[in-house]
């Protein structure tokens, strides 16, 4: 193959390299649920306004989705906000806010004591969340009141002596949505989170770009084979007249 055409193939296979789509995936990272074997129920309202979760991410990017077993009674028509809140270095959640979403009760699952509907909540501007650093998921009515006969709802989880648990944080509480309180040990609240930004080349763009590397390879064996063979050429010798 002469270098015109050499040039032309790996033209082409740099095109199909850089043109091949890349795909962002939305994929589960966290998650603490057992159908069933839930014996917390957390009170929102009745006690406190702000409930939440910590996490501890496997993955890394934007969290465009966390799904939460959180159920609205019957008696309350308003706003939920759904946060995620920054944790300090003890663990605990902080004032600080990296995402938040208001959601209406009406797309609040109502009361469900089988667990088996979660409130999906999608992020308009989703947090950047790095691998291994906590974060918090916060759930409050808005405005966020509380006080006796004032249960907006409650968030599903399990308790020390159930089966299943969730080592990578615990359930936190607080009255003010700034200084949060642990709850007891082995409590854990039921949750769901997704990451996006999961970048995976195409299939083709993964092929075109080994055939781009042997291509590559190929050329400059070529290129030295042809050095080496004129190195070694005798030079002319000029031949004397009879």
């Amino acid at each position: 193959m002469g270098y015109g055409a050499s040039r032309a193939v790996l033209a082409v296979l740099l095109f199909l390299v850089l043109a091949a789509p890349a795909r962002a995936a939305v994929l589960l990272d966290q998650e603490h649920y057992a159908y069933s074997d839930g014996s917390l129920t957390h009170l929102i309202g009745e006690g406190v306004p702000y409930v939440a979760q910590t996490v501890t991410p496997l993955g890394q990017g934007l969290l465009a989705r966390v799904d939460v077993y959180v159920y609205t009674q019957a008696s309350y028509g308003g706003d939920w906000t759904f946060s995620i809140r920054a944790v300090d270095g003890s663990g605990v959640p902080t004032g600080t806010i990296l995402a938040s979403q208001i959601v209406n009760s009406a797309d609040v699952h109502p009361v469900d004591f089988d667990f088996v509907n979660p409130t999906v909540v999608n992020f308009t501007t989703p947090a950047a969340i790095t691998a291994g650093t906590p974060f918090a998921i916060c759930v409050s009515p808005n405005p966020p009141v509380y006080g006796a006969g004032q249960g907006k709802g409650y968030w599903n989880g399990t308790i020390a002596t159930d089966p299943v648990h969730y080592a990578g944080g615990r359930v936190f509480s607080s009255l003010n949505g700034t200084s949060f309180v642990a709850g007891s040990a082995g409590h854990d609240l039921f949750f769901r989170t997704y990451v996006d930004g999961v970048i995976t080349p195409e299939p083709s763009g993964m092929a075109a770009l080994c055939l781009l590397a042997l291509a590559c390879r190929r050329r400059r064996r070529i290129r030295r084979r042809e050095v080496a063979i004129g190195d070694a050429a005798p030079a002319n010798v000029a031949c004397p007249h009879p």
